[in-house]
């Protein structure tokens, strides 16, 4: 007799759908876990574009963070400055060598004998090729013209020319840099210039906290890109967390859009120059630097993308600017008149425990920028300004502590947590 097979195809095919419901079941809890864990994850994130003028200081505070929470630099991130901090001295001497008849009135060597450095500076080191090192006699005249009074009276007018701000800091160790085996230092990395073109992300982790901080470049046609939010692509690089394996010279790359960028950011932080208030735009000669930088700000401020987002602002170079406001030449009411009248609560005064004048010099530049956050804050968004010196490590790790309690804050606000 034959058995009956349509039970056994029956509780067959409903053994299969319940191992397919199960396993659909199991898809749906794992997804969900992913998604809870994501949503965890997001909430430990903070996105921070690094936006200013060029020169400000931005790509230091961004080496800073390498520094502070990503072990530092490797032998062969140091030995990759090299070549660019000789070219921060040949840069350096050259532009104050040139800038001595171009001055007004312009300066005279103080040691005539010096003459054929100067030349040489001047002529053959002009035309020497930027990706190759110097001759060993580049740095001997360098070194001779740099103890100049003549040479060293032009570099104190460094306003009135275009001069990088580690141009002393390095012409002061020419004969270190010029060694065959230098390997330059923390300090020496952070004060190194180079251009920044593009966008480049710095990935670190301050205890449960993952950064994610972009350094946009900083010079006006690099700024094109970013000020209209173009969605053109830029270079990333990413550089190792705490325990990652990889070393931080294996840096991986990948194009993204500047609008990713400004995308769901936790806030901006804007970077100014305060000593660049007596100093001209490099690519746009007649332009104030810190009025450009105020400009700038105005623009992000009122930039729609960022509409809901809080900016920190880092009044930066604070070392420069003391020096400049107790001991320099040039006064901060001739490029900005209304310094002149500028007054600051006894209160403020005292609590500031520093000479009147740099109080009050301190106060004005940074009422420039709170004026234009004041003119539309509301409760979501806020200007929280901090007194900086970017190549001070230990200043930025106390001002990023600070940042770090109000991002926080910045965050749960977003998502409607306080």
């Amino acid at each position: 007799m034959p058995i009956p097979l349509c039970g056994f195809i029956r509780r067959r095919n409903s053994s299969v759908n319940d191992q397919d419901e199960e396993k659909k079941k199991e898809k749906e809890k794992s997804i969900e876990q992913k998604l809870k864990k994501d949503k965890k994850l997001h909430a430990l994130t903070h996105k921070i574009p690094v936006i200013g003028s060029g020169e400000s200081g931005k790509s230091t505070l961004i080496k800073q963070m390498q520094i502070l929470y990503i072990n530092g630099f490797t032998k062969e991130e140091r030995k990759e400055k090299v070549l660019p901090i000789r070219k921060n001295i040949r840069d350096g001497i050259l532009s104050i060598c040139c800038a001595m008849s171009k001055i007004d009135p312009p300066v005279s060597l103080g040691d005539p004998s010096l003459q054929p450095s100067y030349d040489y500076i001047t002529t053959v080191v002009a035309h020497l090729d930027e990706s190759s090192d110097y001759p060993e006699i580049f740095y001997q005249h360098a070194e001779k013209l740099w103890k100049d009074e003549g040479v060293q009276m032009c570099f104190k007018r460094a306003n009135e020319y275009q001069l990088i701000d580690s141009a002393g800091y390095f012409l002061d160790k020419c004969s270190t840099v010029a060694q065959v085996d230098y390997l330059p230092d923390d300090q020496d990395i952070l004060r190194c210039r180079v251009l920044t073109s593009g966008i480049f992300e710095t990935i670190f982790n301050v205890g449960k906290v993952r950064f994610h901080m972009y350094d946009v470049g900083g010079q006006k046609y690099e700024r094109r890109k970013w000020i209209q939010v173009r969605s053109n692509s830029h270079n990333l690089r990413f550089l190792p967390k705490e325990g990652d394996n990889r070393q931080a010279s294996d840096a991986v790359t990948r194009s993204v859009s500047l609008f990713q960028v400004l995308h769901d950011v936790t806030a901006v932080i804007f970077v100014v120059a305060c000593s660049s208030y007596d100093s001209t735009m490099r690519e746009s000669a007649g332009e104030n630097r810190l009025k450009e930088s105020i400009e700038l700000f105005g623009e992000m401020w009122d930039n729609r993308f960022l509409s809901n987002t809080s900016i920190i602002l880092f009044l930066n170079k604070q070392d420069l600017f003391e020096d400049k406001i107790l001991h320099g030449t040039t006064k901060l009411e001739t490029y900005f008149p209304a310094f002149d009248k500028y007054k600051v609560s006894a209160t403020a005064m005292k609590e500031a425990n520093e000479p009147e004048m740099l109080c009050r010099a301190k106060c004005f530049v940074r009422d420039q920028f709170m004026a234009i956050s004041n003119r539309n804050a509301d409760n979501t968004r806020r200007c929280y300004p901090h007194y900086t010196t970017a190549v001070d490590t230990n200043n930025i790790k106390r001002v990023f502590a600070d940042c770090q309690n109000m991002l926080q804050r910045v965050y749960m606000a977003k998502m409607n947590m306080l």
